[in-house]
């Protein structure tokens, strides 16, 4: 290769670096904040109530709600998705300043964020799990997750639709594996840390997450730069007097419409073996503090480190993944990914009844997690157009249809937690939506075969 070639090559791959970190650097504290949110808020919310009863020597003082009405309050990042994302994702798109509103919503989202803590720390001890008298507190609690997963949802999507559009295709596997890499480790050790000094103030895993996203805002205002072609497309439309009016559902339908019949088969398989895959898998994410917590007996902070187990198999298998999945068989992939949840739930059922056999079956499940995870979004945001003008209504939809199984899912086995009394059925939920997301992903097999390879390559923005 000459000199000149070379030096073309690094200008290349050089500035995917910049957009790699900074994703993954958002991976991560928001992967912080998320793991703070699921392991403590849920204990929080169910706290003194009569059938929430824990063995541990750690009792924490709550709300006294049911199973399902948590199930209820934790699901609201979900309805905001099934309700807005796809309108938010045409709005970026259509907008010139995606970065910086995505800059700016994360702000608001970490100060909401923060003050959950806050709130808790106000519920007295005698009256925990009385909700009638803690109704004014609750109300404002549950403001205030509003206004959290309001901004994080808006935020979010305008910041990963910013990132996919300023990658190319062939390097977004590699991206997301990337960040997922960064994701588990700044997980690991805030939870690690947020686990020894709980007992200190419960409040810290909070704090340490809004704390580390705030810096990564920060980073990602300052140092990326803007979409540039984008923009520069946008404002020349404007100035020709088209999109006088903003539409989001005609940029939707043109989405859709740009791509091909076959390409919509399989995102709408990917889309129900995704689904079905994560159906228990939500209920684990979102109940299982309160299983660790109410049937083994651990400690909040002690179920913190299982979680952080969790990212430990969920980051072992990023990076393989993202190196792995443009070069094999994508449907088997995901074949895997399903038939190691089940695995996992299965241990978890029959043989994980202390600590260390516990993280061998939430390690399981945290690997099979990150093959689905890495390779499904990437794969799906392959069929985007190349204009870069729908890069972010097709990340907002494919969010949308994902997430959208959490809204029933969460509230459901909330539901039927509470009818039966334990966390059992979490885990026979996850065995049976995962052995029927294999029936889809046969059917992947056989669509997947059809697709032409891409034959041009996308340049990346400067």
């Amino acid at each position: 290769m000459s000199d000149l070639a070379a030096q073309s090559a690094k200008s290349k791959v050089k500035p995917f670096i910049k957009f790699f970190l900074i994703y993954g650097l958002l991976n991560m504290a928001i992967s912080i904040m998320w793991g703070a949110y699921n392991n403590y808020f849920p204990i929080i919310l169910q706290g003194g109530n009569a059938n929430y009863v824990s063995t541990s020597d750690v009792q924490v003082a709550g709300f006294g709600l049911s199973a399902f009405i948590t199930g209820l309050i934790m699901s609201i990042d979900n309805l905001f998705a099934a309700l807005f994302l796809p309108i938010f994702g045409a709005w970026g798109d259509k907008s010139t300043k995606r970065r910086e509103l995505g800059f700016a919503f994360g702000i608001v989202c970490v100060i909401a964020f923060i003050s959950l803590p806050l709130i808790a720390s106000a519920i007295p001890a005698d009256k925990s799990g009385k909700t009638a008298e803690l109704l004014p507190l609750l109300i404002v609690a549950v403001a205030v997750v509003f206004i959290m997963m309001f901004c994080d949802a808006v935020g979010g999507q305008f910041r990963s639709g910013y990132q996919f559009n300023m990658v190319p295709k062939e390097h977004q596997s590699k991206m997301s594996s990337y960040s997922t890499t960064l994701g588990g480790l700044g997980f690991l050790f805030a939870t690690f840390v947020a686990s020894m000094l709980y007992h200190v103030n419960r409040g810290i895993p909070f704090y340490i997450g809004g704390g580390v996203m705030l810096i990564v805002l920060i980073l990602f205002i300052t140092i990326t730069p803007p979409e540039t072609k984008k923009n520069e497309r946008i404002l020349q439309e404007r100035a020709n007097g088209e999109h006088k009016k903003f539409n989001p559902f005609k940029t939707i339908a043109e989405t859709f419409h740009l791509i091909t019949k076959t390409e919509k088969i399989c995102i709408v398989l990917v889309f129900a073996a995704k689904i079905l895959a994560n159906f228990g898998l939500y209920g684990i994410q979102t109940y299982g503090s309160s299983y660790l917590y109410t049937n083994l007996g651990f400690a909040p902070n002690v179920a913190m480190i299982v979680t952080g187990v969790y990212f430990i198999g969920y980051m072992l298998m990023a990076i393989p993944i993202g190196i792995i999945a443009d070069k094999v068989n994508k449907p088997m992939l995901f074949a895997i990914g399903s038939g190691a949840l089940i695995v996992g739930a299965l241990g978890m059922l029959f043989l994980a009844h202390s600590l260390p056999t516990v993280c061998v079956f939430i390690l399981c499940i945290g690997m099979a997690a990150s093959i689905l995870d890495v390779m499904t979004i990437p794969y799906i945001m392959s069929f985007a157009p190349e204009t870069g003008t729908n890069t972010g209504t097709l990340f907002s939809v494919t969010l949308m249809v994902i997430v959208c199984v959490s809204l029933v899912s969460v509230p459901l086995l909330g539901a039927v937690i509470d009818a039966v009394g334990n966390y059992n059925s979490l885990f026979f939920s996850m065995i049976i939506t995962a052995a029927l997301s294999l029936i889809p992903i046969a059917l992947l097999f056989r669509y997947s075969k059809l697709l032409k390879k891409p034959e041009t390559v996308q340049v990346t923005e400067e």
